[in-house]
């Protein structure tokens, strides 16, 4: 499937191209199984929403969400908005990070994230993403759930 920027709301989609393995040196990577050609569409992951509120009352559920939510989420968690991270499901949070990328995210509407190959990506390689490339951050253009 060919990556469409004006599409805002693209259907769930995990291709089978590729495959959940264990990368040497990382744990849990997402390899390509066969080539991903550049624009094509990696994975369109659905999320959980999670929002922090600092009105809740009791002190035994901040501190269940602290220790659930931050501490055992904290590094697999993605920013959505001011005060709200997702928790991507499918494959979406098991893509490592890499300084020279072969991947990029991004948020749409319907509480999504879309994994678009930024180039060919050989078979056995690896698919990664740079956590803080700007893509990441999105355009503010793109629409989304709030």
């Amino acid at each position: 499937m060919h990556y469409d920027p004006t599409d805002p709301s693209p259907p769930f989609y995990l291709s089978p191209k590729i495959q959940l393995t264990e990368v040497p040196g990382k744990d849990l990577g997402v390899i390509a199984r066969e080539g991903i050609a550049k624009d094509e569409v990696i994975e369109c992951c659905p999320t959980i929403l999670l929002k922090y509120d600092k009105a809740l009352r009791w002190s035994w559920l901040k501190r269940f969400y602290k220790a659930a939510v931050v501490t055992i989420f904290d590094d697999y968690l993605w920013w959505w908005r001011a005060k709200k991270n997702a928790l991507l499901l499918g494959y979406g949070n098991l893509y490592n990070h890499s300084d020279a990328w072969n991947a990029v995210a991004y948020r749409k509407a319907g509480r999504k994230y879309i994994f678009v190959a930024t180039r060919a990506i050989e078979p056995g390689e690896e698919i990664t993403v740079h956590y803080g490339h700007i893509p990441f951050m999105f355009s503010p253009a793109e629409k989304s759930d709030s």
